[in-house]
């Protein structure tokens, strides 16, 4: 489960590194940091660890990670559009539509150019 808490970039890095063999068995905090933030290192360390254990070769948890990775690309835009619905439906109780609308995640901005009442059509 430790991985759900990883992003996406986190998660391509970190497939990358198994798959390349820059991590591999035993793995320690000190090894995954340049690879996960330092608040999930250990988590992270326990789940890799935990997954060999269970003889899991590191290929197949890069392709698991690498999925979860895909996954989540598909399922961040729409949660984006939902998020900025409910923040307008806020404003506007009755009415769900602005002239332009920028939300930002992360890095990336996804604009919105004169949607009327998309919340209706998400839900």
């Amino acid at each position: 489960m430790a991985f759900l808490q990883l992003s996406r970039p986190t998660l391509l890095k970190l497939a990358t590194a198994l798959e390349n063999g820059r991590l591999s068995p035993p793995f320690l905090v000190s090894t995954i940091a340049n690879y996960v933030p330092a608040t999930l290192s250990q988590t992270v360390v326990d789940e890799l660890n935990r997954l060999i254990g269970e003889s899991v070769k590191c290929s197949h948890i890069a392709y698991t990670l690498r999925l979860l990775a895909a996954e989540r690309s598909t399922s961040q835009p729409n949660a984006i559009l939902k998020q900025v619905c409910c923040s307008l439906t806020q404003q506007q109780p009755k009415r769900c539509d602005r002239s332009l609308t920028v939300w930002c995640l992360t890095k990336s901005c996804v604009l919105f150019l004169g949607f009327d009442c998309l919340c209706d059509r998400l839900q």
